[in-house]
């Protein structure tokens, strides 16, 4: 029953100081509210009054519960007489008491400053934003600029109540590993913060570079190297940026890990995570400094003009030298990364020599067709652009690879070969193009000087009209008589290769139509047409 008094009385003395405490904060609410000098405050006033008002009441509950939590522990163990709360209370000495009380104010007034920094903290950090918007006359910029404010502003305002409470903590004579934690926790929220201010602010970067170097490339012609070479770097800046920030989140993981002692050997593999990405950063500037390289060397490079044939070999060339390139570099990065994560990879390499060993032997027909495609390109029998026949396969090589062969038709389908199949090649495309005959006949009353200059007249329209076509001009090779009345004129025109079909029949309609308007003119005193 004395139990039931004494923690009935504790919690009454609780409750009058709740009481107290909520009448104070009203009273104190009332007379801001009603001061001329805070007219303008009055929805903030209310705010901090509701905050105050639930504090007190959070804190008593709180109160409450300990006192019925340790009084029943005590019950349960049997002290009866002396309550573990007022026996705890009187193992406190004055000088003990004294501290106590200075280490409460000393949080007191740290928290109160806290309030005050946290409460206008938003408004010069919107002023300070605002100010970096107009700064450098970019628009492009404003949203993420904007955006790392309003992260910043909730990082120090969390940042500062969580270095308060440490501190404050700290005041309180607490065991060394609870304030040493206690540190190590605000080492660690300061770690994964910076992490993510520096990842915000990676957008800033690219949106301001972007809108400058967009203004500055403007400046260039469209066809301008300078401005191709800067849309090729500004490809992979999205690819960068986020290995960035894998970058900046496992450096900070790994750091956060190497706070805890016990875990802190575990930080050795964000270390090699980072030797990683550092591994695939370099890679890709390589693969894109090498395409660029090749690109800039023999497809861009303008010094000299090409020949057709010059320019297939090129064309047959540089896929084979980017495949070729891109191997070797991903190769050394494979060995780099395997380096990285403290792996040997020598053995590896070993096992894989007998592994590839007894590959091979399975792998028969595509090793034939590798060095098939090895001997087509270095001895010439073709080249991309070229236009061939390859049994039923006949049309343009599109793509000639190490394995296999791509041929793409007139009437716009594939055909793609095994190189090791690949057997009786015909190349139209080794002249520079294929010769169209073309025969017509003609009255013997026609001068042969006449036929001539008809053949070049119409060879001349020709060639006017398809001059991507058309390789060499028409010309007559020779003429025949077949009888009394006819003679028959044999003409050769040399054509692209691919459109020999489509060609022959637009000469023999042209030369024809001209022969109809020529046959009606009177030729009087003329030669007549001979053989040869």
């Amino acid at each position: 029953m004395l139990e039931i008094l004494v923690i009935s009385s504790e919690l009454l003395i609780l409750l009058l100081v709740t009481i107290f405490l909520l009448w104070f904060n009203r009273q104190v609410y009332k007379k801001l509210i009603d001061s001329p000098k805070f007219n303008l405050h009055h929805y903030r006033i209310k705010k901090n009054y509701n905050r105050l008002r639930l504090l007190i009441l959070g804190v008593s509950l709180i109160i409450a519960g300990l006192i019925i939590s340790l009084s029943l522990w005590s019950i349960s163990r049997g002290n009866q007489s002396n309550f573990y709360l007022l026996s705890f209370i009187e193992t406190f000495s004055r000088a003990k008491l004294k501290n106590l009380a200075i280490a409460s104010g000393k949080s007191l007034i740290l928290i109160v400053i806290t309030y005050y920094l946290t409460r206008d903290l938003p408004i010069w950090l919107e002023k300070i934003s605002t100010a970096a918007q107009n700064l450098d006359n970019v628009e492009a910029n404003d949203e993420s600029i904007a955006g790392f404010f309003k992260l910043l502003s909730k990082v120090l305002r969390r940042g500062l109540w969580f270095f308060t409470l440490v501190i404050s903590l700290n005041f309180f004579p607490i065991s060394k590993d609870v304030a040493n934690y206690s540190y190590v926790f605000l080492k660690i929220y300061l770690i994964i913060s910076v992490a993510l201010l520096i990842n915000n602010s990676s957008q800033i970067i690219v949106d301001t570079i972007t809108s400058i170097s967009v203004q500055f490339i403007n400046k260039y012609p469209e066809e301008s190297q300078f401005r191709k070479f800067y849309q090729k770097i500004r490809n992979i800046v999205p690819f960068i940026i986020k290995l960035l920030e894998y970058f900046v989140l496992i450096l900070a993981i790994t750091l956060c890990i190497a706070q805890i002692k016990p875990i802190a050997n575990w930080s050795i593999w964000g270390q090699r995570l980072i030797k990683v990405i550092g591994v695939i950063f370099a890679t890709r500037i390589a693969l894109e400094l090498i395409n660029l390289v090749i690109d800039e060397s023999f497809i861009n490079n303008k010094k000299s003009v090409l020949t057709d044939h010059e320019q297939k070999v090129r064309s047959t060339l540089i896929p084979l030298v980017h495949n070729i390139c891109h191997y070797v570099i991903i190769f050394i990065a494979g060995i780099m990364v395997l380096y990285a994560i403290e792996i040997d990879p020598l053995p590896l390499l070993a096992g894989a020599g007998l592994l590839g060993f007894g590959i091979s032997l399975g792998a028969q027909e595509a090793i034939r067709d590798f060095i098939a495609g090895f001997f087509i390109i270095f001895e010439n029998h073709f080249m991309v652009g070229d236009y061939v026949q390859i049994e039923d396969a006949e049309g343009v090589v599109q793509s000639l690879g190490m394995r296999t062969t791509i041929i793409r038709h007139p009437l716009g389908y594939y055909y793609v070969l095994r190189n090791g199949s690949i057997g009786l090649v015909v190349n139209y495309s080794k002249e520079g193009g294929i010769y169209v005959d073309v025969d017509i006949n003609l009255p013997t009353y026609v001068p042969v000087n006449e036929i001539y200059l008809l053949v070049e007249r119409v060879g001349n329209e020709i060639k006017n009209s398809y001059s991507n076509t058309i390789v060499e001009f028409t010309k007559v090779t020779t003429i025949e008589k077949t009888s009394t009345q006819d003679l028959l004129i044999h003409t050769q025109t040399k054509v692209d290769p691919a459109s020999r079909g489509k060609m022959g029949e637009v000469i023999k309609d042209l030369l024809q139509e001209a022969i109809d308007n020529l046959s009606c003119q009177p030729f009087q005193n003329s030669d007549r047409g001979s053989g040869g």
